[in-house]
């Protein structure tokens, strides 16, 4: 092979690498705004402490790492909000970003 057609494949794959690292974050975040979404509409009869379990449960099972502290519940004229902000260091070997994250159930339009 020539050195231009290895570069170019070293590129593609170093791209492809960085993009699912990235990717993945944002992914696992969508999944869990849904699940948040969902509790916070369907689930408002519980109470915060029980809220906070069901939040953690599904944060879990979407890979997000947060702590239970990082739940905020909050009750405005009989209406749920849910909110977690948290951030993901994704190391790229050359470089470290972090991504942040502004999880709200139900979304304000």
């Amino acid at each position: 092979m020539k050195p231009k057609t290895i570069f170019v494949l070293v590129v593609v794959v170093c791209t492809v690498i960085a993009g699912f690292m990235l990717g993945l974050p944002k992914f696992n975040s969508y999944q869990f705004q849904d699940d948040v979404t969902a509790i916070a509409k369907f689930e408002s009869a519980k109470t915060d402490e029980e809220l906070r379990n069901m939040v953690m449960k599904k944060a879990k099972e979407n890979n997000v790492d947060i702590k239970p502290e990082d739940v905020i519940i909050s009750h405005d004229n009989n209406m749920l909000t849910i909110t977690i902000d948290y951030s993901v260091v994704v190391d790229l070997q050359v470089k470290q970003i972090t991504l942040d994250f502004h999880i709200q159930g139900p979304p304000k339009n």
